[in-house]
């Protein structure tokens, strides 16, 4: 679109312009230059519609205005001096017109030069003579994402081939030759491809060079098709190289190829084989007619096979054959033969040997104690060996005139006859076991195998079979699945649940038994489903114990409580045993589960029971203990009491008589030391129980005493924290005594804790001591004890009720098991006692210790 219409919608500066034009053309004759200079500034401002415009008021007013006549504003200069500006006038438009058509060109010019250079599907630059760009196209930036100017090309360039392509690009412009370049550029993701960059030289008309105009062009694509046939070459002449086979090529004038394994059998380089050189190499007898067959196949352009002698280096002539592939050229004029030598001299040489080994092959054929047939691609047998001619009692004859189909079990035809016509009609081999009637009339077990022989093009020529009497493999399959079906019942009829995992504890085998009492499938008790059937109290630890044993491969032995599909929870005795090949390695566990409800209940009665006897033989032992005590005692204190009193009176005497006074006090310290040797005496009666040891699991001796101590209703919300450590083997103890020794403990901490501010915290630890000891710590947060040795005396108590004698028969139970049992502070408040115990199955003497007395408060 013009743009003298689009501009005269704006009437602002087009109407200034010709009042400046008008008067300047009515001041023409005085200011003539002064016009012309202002017509140009205009041409030079504006553009060619504003010139045209002042140029034409100005002609218009000085050609009116030339004829008039003269006044004050005028200056009398005729119309030549006014011609002459108009004419200046123009011819400054004029110049202008062109020059702004002639930038106009260059400009269309130049957007056409660079449409055409970001069109170009390639990388299009133009370098200054030392490399730097002045220009490149719209595909380099969106390829690189750099720089399209000076030298920030640099960088996109593979840093393996930046110096090369530097020096190469130099040499070219300093011998002012045409550039070809292969290099790798860095795409804007940073993935490097290969380019062609190609680059002329422009000259100036002096000859130098001012300018390089160049392109590039993708080729990775050929690249890597040229890396790829350079591997495929490589590999086949590695291949011709290294093949065990003697290969050569050869063309109507003589052997031009042979590879190397040809010539380290014959020990000469290639170029003594080339032409006709390998002729002198064949044996005498055998040159004609090799010679003959290559002329007959070069002349006839024909496959060439022919065995012949080769000399080696050893000097010794070997048998070998040549199979010699024509292969014409692209004129089709002329052919070059491709050729496998292969060494046959043993096999030659061998001749009797396969045919005596045909005949061991046709005798074991026919002596094989297996049934052997052959059948054609209809179906019909055109072989049986004598096997299964005896067998069946029919000569080849008779089954292809009769069949052999009547001599399948009726209940198999159904199944054999299948796998017989898909066999002709698909030509595949079967496998199958089916019943075959013998020659007696009796049925007998078969392992029939037939597979399909085929042809180079696939085809399928026969079918070959195999037969293999099972009869007593059936039989004793039949008798392990009579054993394995009475097995099954045995296990599902065994008063008590069975199970199997595998090495990683997921249940693989649980006996209707087990399933009955849960409530539960197999399915939802395989894995590890059968953990939401244990009592939620016990799963934790019962899955770690289970997890343990799996670890170490260490027997499982464990009790804990179990739902019943009612609901239900059940006390049972769970242990499982692992299953090891012949490595070592655990192939499978095996576990019982044996429901002890009714023996837990029974210890909880007996223990009851025991609970209240202890408490009655408490009080008489207490009544007897203390008529005991008192007659034992009762004499000596006696003299105390006198011999005090003596000597109060003689020290109340005036004078006072020190030396009778000293007399009484000295019976006073004998009698005193009688007393303490009957307490003596007293005290050694707890020593004297003989032990019934067995070995027990200390986890198990910790946690029923943990369980008694809780039955009590006031003790039930008490926390205790139970650290086991894991693998601790069982100890050699009277499981009761030690039990009602932590029993005592627990108790004494809990006690101890009830005045306490402090939130009630009980801490039990097992661990070993070292490889042969064991040892429990009991410890509390209570207020600690003020005497940690006289707490263990007899009848030593801090309690207001208490008999002071739960300690002193706890350390005396722990003493007659080898044992230790002491007392201790802790470091910031609370007491702790430990009990140390022998690991290892030790001789125990045995000492009298008066069970009857049950362990007391301390």
């Amino acid at each position: 679109m013009n743009t003298g219409p689009r501009k005269l919608r704006h009437f602002g500066a087009p109407l200034l312009i010709m009042l400046l034009a008008a008067s300047l053309g009515w001041f023409v004759q005085a200011i003539g230059v002064v016009a012309v200079v202002f017509i140009v500034v205009l041409v030079k401002r504006f553009g060619r519609f504003e010139a045209q415009l002042a140029a034409s008021t100005f002609t218009v007013v000085s050609a009116l205005l030339a004829p008039a006549p003269h006044s004050q504003f005028k200056v009398d200069r005729g119309f030549l001096e006014t011609a002459l500006c108009v004419a200046c006038v123009w011819v400054v438009i004029v110049i202008a017109n062109n020059r702004d058509s002639a930038e106009k060109v260059i400009r269309r010019s130049k957007r056409e030069l660079r449409e055409v250079m970001d069109t170009i599907p390639a990388m299009v630059w133009i370098a200054l003579p030392d490399g730097s760009n002045l220009s490149m196209n719209r595909r380099w930036t969106e390829y690189a994402g750099l720089s399209p100017t000076g030298l920030g090309w640099q960088a996109a360039v593979h840093p393996d081939d930046l110096e090369r392509h530097i020096e190469a690009f130099r040499k070219c412009s300093a011998a002012g030759v045409p550039f070809e370049d292969e290099v790798r550029f860095r795409r804007s993701d940073g993935e490097f491809r290969w380019f062609v960059v190609a680059a002329e030289p422009f000259r100036d008309e002096h000859g130098r060079i001012v300018k390089w105009y160049g392109i590039g062009t993708d080729i990775e694509d050929r690249k890597r098709v040229e890396q790829e046939l350079r591997a495929a070459e490589h590999e086949a002449r590695e291949l011709l190289e290294r093949v065990p086979a003697m290969i050569s090529l050869r063309t109507a004038t003589g052997i031009t190829y042979t590879n190397q394994p040809i010539h380290n059998y014959i020990g000469v380089e290639h170029q003594e084989l080339q032409g006709g050189g390998w002729q002198k190499y064949l044996h005498p007898e055998d040159q004609e007619r090799a010679l003959a067959n290559q002329a007959r196949s070069t002349e006839e352009m024909e496959t060439m096979d022919h065995l012949y002698r080769l000399r080696g280096a050893d000097g010794v002539y070997r048998w070998f054959r040549t199979i010699a592939e024509p292969y014409p050229s692209v004129d089709g004029k002329s052919c070059c033969w491709y050729g496998v030598t292969t060494d046959i001299d043993e096999l030659y040489s061998s001749r009797e040997l396969l045919r005596e080994r045909e005949l061991q092959l046709s005798l074991f054929t026919e002596n094989l104690p297996a049934v052997l047939f052959k059948a054609a691609p209809d179906g019909s047998i055109v072989y049986i060996n004598q096997k299964g001619i005896e067998y069946g009692g029919r000569t080849l004859e008779d089954l292809q005139q009769k069949g052999w189909i009547d001599l399948i079990h009726p209940d198999d035809i159904e199944e054999t006859t299948k796998h017989w016509n898909r066999m002709l009609t698909e030509g595949l081999g079967y496998d199958t076991v089916h019943r075959f009637m013998g020659a007696d009339g009796q049925y007998r077990w078969f392992h029939t195998s037939v597979a399909a022989c085929l042809d180079d093009t696939g085809k399928t020529i026969a079918f070959h079979g195999i037969m293999l009497d099972t009869s007593a493999q059936k039989a004793a399959e039949y008798a392990v699945q009579q054993s394995e079906h009475q097995m099954q019942r045995m296990m599902d009829t065994v008063p008590s649940s069975l199970y199997s995992t595998a090495p990683d504890g997921k249940y693989t085998f649980v006996n209707k038994k087990a399933r009955d009492y849960l409530g539960m499938t197999l399915d939802q008790i395989k894995g590890w489903g059968w953990v939401e059937a244990t009592h939620s109290e016990e799963q934790e630890y019962v899955v770690k114990e289970f997890k343990k044993a799996l670890g170490t491969g260490s027997s499982y032995s464990n009790e804990h409580r179990i739902r019943r599909a009612d609901g239900i929870y059940h006390w049972h005795l769970s242990r499982a045993e692992p299953l090891r090949d012949e490595d070592g390695q655990i192939v499978q566990w095996f576990g019982v589960a044996i429901d002890i409800d009714e023996r837990k209940r029974a210890e909880d009665h007996l223990r009851e029971t025991r609970v209240k006897l202890a408490r009655a033989s408490r009080i008489a032992t207490v009544a007897e203990l203390s008529a005991s005590i008192a007659h034992e005692l009762n004499q000596p204190l006696t003299a105390v009491i006198a011999n005090a009193q003596a000597a109060r009176r003689w020290l109340l005497n005036s004078p006072t008589n020190f030396s009778e006074a000293m007399t009484s006090i000295e019976r006073v310290l004998r009698d005193g030391r009688v007393a303490d040797e009957r307490m003596q005496h007293i005290r050694a009666l707890f020593k004297q129980q003989p032990l019934r040891k067995k070995h027990a699991w200390p986890s198990q001796i910790i946690r029923e005493a943990i369980r008694f101590v809780h039955e009590d209703p006031k003790r039930d919300e008490i926390l205790i924290d139970v650290q086991i450590a894991g693998h601790l083997p069982p100890i050699l103890v009277e499981q009761i005594q030690i039990q009602e020794v932590l029993i005592n403990l627990i108790s004494n901490g809990i006690e101890a804790m009830e005045s306490n501010a402090r939130t009630p915290h009980l801490m039990i630890r097992a661990a070993f001591v070292n490889e042969s000891e064991l040892l429990i710590e009991v410890i509390d947060n209570g207020p600690g004890l003020k005497d940690t040795q006289s707490i263990f005396d007899a009848f030593a108590t801090t309690k207001e009720k208490g008999m002071g004698i739960g300690l002193a028969i706890s350390r005396s139970i722990i003493e007659a098991h080898d044992g230790q049992l002491w007392a201790e502070n802790n470091p910031d408040y609370g007491a702790k006692f430990s009990v140390k115990l022998p690991c290892g199955a030790r001789s125990v003497p045995h000492r009298h210790l008066n069970a009857e007395i049950s362990l007391a408060q301390r």
